[in-house]
């Protein structure tokens, strides 16, 4: 006997390799790794909505309400695409981290926000940090419950959802999730990431200078050329997908793999069958239509004049960040790259380059600065008993004397600006209460000069000091 092809004995050998595999099988999440456990100092209380368990702490009571309602809207449209109606889904909003991330889990199966924002302008863009996580990770949620049909419907009942998890990603390949996550933020609201060009901005540099990559060489990515994540390789060929062939087109093909997600090549045998094409002619035919729109739009445009300072090609690709004038006339930035762990150096007028520090681990959430002789960095903390736990320090490095000083301590503190005389930092104090406060502190010990006020709760990001420290400027 024989089952869609397969002999029966094969089916059984092959369900009993699977369950052992899967049995004990890692929980699939949108970005590796779990919160780990909270201070039992926390308290949590929910909020039960028809679509949603959102589980909270108590001093971010009025966000977790005004997500309540936000996440409710989206129900529908999020998961409509797919033409899914996903559960009640549990929602754990994460306020003691200074992390700014989220993903979804399916062991068991939630979402969990990290509520302290991100101050990059390039990630939610027009989008609220919690107003975006929810559309992404909330498309997660309807993808796996899409997933689970067929044999792996079977496989869900037999070993729950870890193990379906993992069929369900081995089947589809990973641009694909998080591609149509970053195209559901993009189509259903005002911001999205594929609206900032930013986003796009390195693939975009690499289609326009090199020329196309082939299609394994852009997803698989490289260790010698700057290649794109499959974020920004998933959404451009999600986007082109779905605007070709249709949504109808594009979920038969999601069925179908996902009904018999064993076997090789399944989603991109099914994308061939449904549009006519292989997987590769889609990449290459997108590509096709990004060079030729990306070309028009460089019509008419003429780069302003500019000075190189960094000459030399290394052979590994490396980035310099965050340029700064110091009061030498030296520039300061911050290099990382395939060969190189983030350094902090300056490059002299003939522009040589010279290495300060390596700083430990970097949090970038308002980015390095440099000014007078001083530069001043976010650097996470650990609590060494709950994982879930972390902070976000500052300190400042001293070029005249060669001296690393913390200038705080188990702070939450996104963004340095140092004044121009190197005397002082502007930052932004973000609570465990989710409140914004910009404060000005001594850049020697971190005591604190002022708190500005924030009456109408404003999220802040990237205070700086003007050329002359008497204002200071900040996006609200």
């Amino acid at each position: 006997m024989r089952f869609i092809g397969i002999p029966i004995k094969s089916l059984r050998f092959l369900v009993i390799i699977t369950a052992v595999i899967l049995y004990n099988g890692l929980p699939i999440n949108a970005q590796i790794g779990i919160m780990n456990t909270n201070p039992p100092s926390v308290k949590w209380q929910y909020i039960r909505t028809p679509g949603f368990n959102i589980i909270f702490e108590n001093s971010i009571r009025n966000e977790a309400n005004r997500l309540a309602a936000s996440l409710e809207s989206i129900y529908h449209p999020v998961s409509s695409a797919l033409f899914v109606k996903p559960g009640r889904t549990a929602i754990l909003l994460q306020n003691q981290s200074v992390i700014s991330n989220g993903f979804f889990s399916t062991a068991p199966v939630r979402a969990e926000f990290g509520m302290y924002p991100s101050q990059d302008s390039n990630l939610p863009g027009l989008l609220g940090w919690t107003d975006m996580l929810s559309v992404h990770e909330y498309r997660h949620v309807a993808q796996f419950r899409k997933s689970i049909r067929g044999f792996n419907k079977m496989v869900f009942f037999l070993f729950g959802y870890s193990a379906s998890g993992v069929l369900s990603h081995l089947a589809v390949p990973e641009w694909f999730w998080e591609g149509d996550a970053v195209w559901a933020e993009t189509i259903l609201t005002d911001g999205g990431r594929g609206r900032i060009p930013n986003f796009g901005m390195l693939m975009r540099t690499n289609l326009l200078e090199r020329g196309p990559f082939n299609y394994n060489l852009q997803y698989l990515q490289s260790f010698r050329l700057n290649v794109p994540d499959y974020y920004v390789t998933g959404y451009y060929l999600t986007s082109y997908l779905r605007k070709t062939y249709g949504n109808e087109t594009i979920n038969k093909v999601l069925e179908k793999t996902w009904s018999l997600p064993f076997l090789p090549y399944r989603f991109s045998g099914r994308l061939k069958k449904f549009t006519g094409h292989s997987l590769a002619m889609n990449y290459r035919m997108m590509i096709s239509n990004l060079n030729t729109t990306w070309e028009q739009q460089l019509l008419g445009i003429s780069p302003t004049n500019a000075d190189i300072v960094t000459r030399h090609r290394p052979v590994r690709y490396t980035d310099y960040e965050f340029p700064a004038y110091m009061s030498d006339g030296q520039i300061f930035s911050l290099k990382s790259g395939i060969g190189d762990i983030q350094t902090f150096v300056v490059f002299d007028s003939s522009g040589t380059e010279n290495k300060i520090l390596n700083p430990g681990v970097t949090n970038f959430n308002g980015y390095p600065t440099a000014a007078g002789n001083k530069i001043a960095w976010n650097e996470l903390a650990f609590d060494p008993r709950w994982p879930t736990r972390t902070f976000s320090d500052i300190k400042v490095y001293d070029m005249k004397s060669k001296e690393i000083i913390r200038i705080t301590r188990k702070g939450r503190y996104s963004s340095a600006g140092l004044s121009p005389d190197g005397k002082r930092i502007v930052t932004i104090e973000v609570t465990t209460g989710l409140d914004y406060k910009i404060q000005i502190l001594d850049a020697s010990d971190g005591t604190i000069i002022e708190t500005l006020g924030n009456p109408a709760g404003y999220f802040y990001l990237t205070p700086r000091f003007s050329f002359d420290g008497s204002k200071i400027i900040f996006i609200a």
